[in-house]
């Protein structure tokens, strides 16, 4: 059968441009509302690595030691395990990505109900629900770059989308350098998506429920996503 792709040509990455994180209600899909996502430009770098189980194998063998088949069971992906570093401490982006609790200045201080802190969960706090993470790079073509325009060749940017993710911040490392803020996270499927929590998901019907999914966004629809970084939380549609 003929492909279906919109381009003739390959394509790669370069980059990671842009991080996305929003939460989740306690059936997974996202929760929506008042200071429920965060989407940032401040992302160093990202890996997403599949934890595989090995499916069983089977070999047996007759009294002489005689092996009679063999036959292995495939293997499968049980989650993706995700690690990062972002450049910004964005204390209310913290509370997005790990919960907790954001610190407010005190009354009569120069920051008086201004967020000024972030507090981790402690050991005994109730679980999180998790969040939908996204990170986006750039595509480029094969002969071409970046010269070819949307809508007549190809998506421009690739959305990398993990459905649930359950985060937590990583080692802190104090330095006559950038600071980095590192995290990590466990992706697994969810099939609550529906459009996604900023309702833009740009394939046929709802997000899949697979632990990782990647799609591609034009330029129009990447510029969109560009529009909502900013630093701390941001509203996100109600119920989305």
């Amino acid at each position: 059968m003929p492909s279906n792709l919109p381009s003739t040509v390959n394509l790669g990455e370069i980059g990671v441009c842009v991080l996305r994180v929003a939460l989740l209600d306690s059936d997974c899909s996202p929760l929506g509302g008042n200071g429920s996502g965060y989407v940032t430009a401040g992302i160093a770098d990202f890996t997403a690595t599949p934890e595989i189980e090995e499916g069983t194998e089977f070999a047996p063998k007759n009294g002489c030691g005689t092996t009679l088949y063999s036959y292995v069971r495939q293997d499968r992906i049980k989650r993706y395990n995700l690690q990062g570093n972002l450049y910004f401490f964005d204390d209310e982006g913290m509370y997005i990505m790990f919960g907790g609790e954001t610190i407010l200045g005190r009354a009569g201080g120069d920051f008086a109900g201004d967020t000024i802190g972030w507090a981790a969960p402690n050991y005994d706090a109730v679980a999180s629900n998790g969040v939908y993470l996204e990170v986006i790079s750039q595509r480029i073509a094969e002969g071409a770059g970046d010269c070819v325009t949307s809508g007549a060749g190809f998506p421009k940017y690739t959305g990398h989308i993990f459905g649930k993710v359950l985060m937590t911040p990583g080692e802190l490392s104090l330095q006559d350098d950038a600071i980095q803020m590192p995290f990590t996270g466990k992706a697994l499927a969810n099939p609550s998506l529906f459009n996604g929590p900023w309702n833009d998901y740009p394939g046929a019907g709802y997000a899949k429920n697979s632990p990782y999914q990647r799609v591609g966004y034009t330029q129009d629809e990447y510029d969109a996503i560009l529009a909502d970084v900013a630093a701390g939380w941001a509203d996100l549609p109600a119920g989305s």
